[in-house]
């Protein structure tokens, strides 16, 4: 990452792709989710017992008694614990993808964020330089008899105060910064830098019922809620029939009495149903489907909110910067000439000359507040659609 090239969004993504501890976290789930599939799929360790009993009086014998027994639960139910460890496992990848898709759009929008806080540093180091000239240029106005003392305090006032604007707009710049840092996993510290200027709008957004439909098709939370509405069904099978297994061994037994016969044959061991049946853990299995379903419902209706809010919010915001671009700015920028002219022919004073440039450099950090908040907009749009925006190669 370090160099003098500045950095693309694309490129600061792959970084967090690489270097993000958060994912780097969520990628580790899987390994645990692999542990329990590998766990399923084992049946207990059989148990083997042994006894020898003495008889008290001098002329007895004695009695062994060996035994081996299994889990006759772990190998009826296995097949299931094996469907259901490997559901368990899919939805957690689903999970963890939308985690991913998360990360990424956080990257994003603090790449977007870190850019405009530079163009405005830049705009901010301009503005405090002209408000400089400009107190000196009264300085010497004041020195000429030309202005007042009052007069001169205000350019005076003016200039500080654009200096401390700058240094404002360099320490949100760091914050920024450090914030990008963060999400691509390297030090703030680094030499590696971003474009001094956010890129245009689109030319063309995309089509909203386009877009509602690409979400409940990509969104990955959506598919980890259904898979773990799957989960939770079949579990709750599972649950049903399982509880009257409890907990069945299997074993064969061999025994020496006394008079040294030897008799030997299987065994089996199980618990009475008699005061429980179990019947809590299907109870709680049932609210906890119950309760995913609650939630998916919800959150069918938050993709659908989502995907709305950012596209209004990136429609609102593209407005705003097309007013800018096309009306506002350029007709400052006329504004500013004109007042140059007019200064030119001694109608105006230099610092009316300079209030307009101040006035347009005021309009033009709006200017990019507002394009910012376009590309913000559009970050999140992507993460509320779950994909790529079809307008777009971002």
């Amino acid at each position: 990452l370090e160099g003098s090239t500045p950095l693309d969004v694309d490129t600061a993504i792959a970084a967090a792709l690489s270097n993000n501890p958060e994912l780097r976290a969520q990628f580790a789930r899987l390994g645990f989710s692999a542990a329990d599939i590998y766990q399923a799929n084992r049946i207990s360790n059989p148990l083997f017992s042994a006894s020898w009993l003495r008889a008290e009086d001098s002329g007895g014998g004695h009695q062994l008694s060996l035994g081996l027994v299994t889990s006759l639960t772990d190998i009826i139910t296995r097949p299931a614990r094996m469907r259901l460890a490997k559901a368990d496992f899919e939805h957690l990848k689903m999970d963890v993808g939308d985690a991913v898709l998360a990360t990424l759009a956080a990257t994003q929008a603090a790449y977007y964020a870190y850019v405009a806080a530079e163009q405005i540093v830049d705009l901010r180091q301009q503005t405090a330089k002209a408000a400089q000239l400009s107190f000196e240029l009264a300085s010497r106005f004041e020195q000429a008899g030309n202005i007042t003392a009052r007069e001169l305090a205000l350019a005076e006032a003016d200039a500080v105060e654009a200096e401390i604007v700058l240094i404002e707009a360099r320490q949100g710049a760091f914050e920024h910064r450090t914030q990008l840092a963060a999400q691509m996993g390297v030090s703030v510290a680094a030499t590696w830098q971003v474009p001094r200027q956010l890129p245009l709008p689109q030319a063309q957004d995309d089509d909203l019922q386009a877009l509602l439909a690409l979400a409940k098709a990509s969104r990955l939370d959506l598919a980890a809620g259904e898979a773990k509405l799957d989960l939770l069904a079949e579990q709750r099978g599972f649950e049903s029939w399982r509880r009257w297994l409890a907990d069945v061994t299997l074993g064969v037994e061999r025994e020496r009495e006394t008079d040294g016969a030897y008799l030997s044959g299987p065994t089996i061991e199980f618990p009475l149903p008699v005061f429980s049946q179990n019947r809590d853990v299907v109870l709680r299995t049932d609210s906890e489907f119950q309760q995913a379903l609650a939630e998916f419902d919800a959150l069918q209706l938050a993709v659908v909110d989502d995907v709305h809010l950012a596209f209004v919010a990136m429609g609102y915001a593209g407005d705003r910067v097309a007013l800018y671009q096309k009306r506002l700015l350029p007709a400052l920028q006329t504004a500013t000439a004109r007042a140059q002219e007019e200064q030119n022919y001694m109608l105006i004073g230099v610092f009316e000359l300079l209030a307009s440039k101040q006035e347009e450099y005021n309009q033009y950090q709006a200017y990019i507040e507002a394009l910012k908040e376009y590309w913000m907009a559009r970050t999140e749009l992507g993460r509320a659609v779950g994909n790529t925006l079809p307008g777009s190669g971002s």
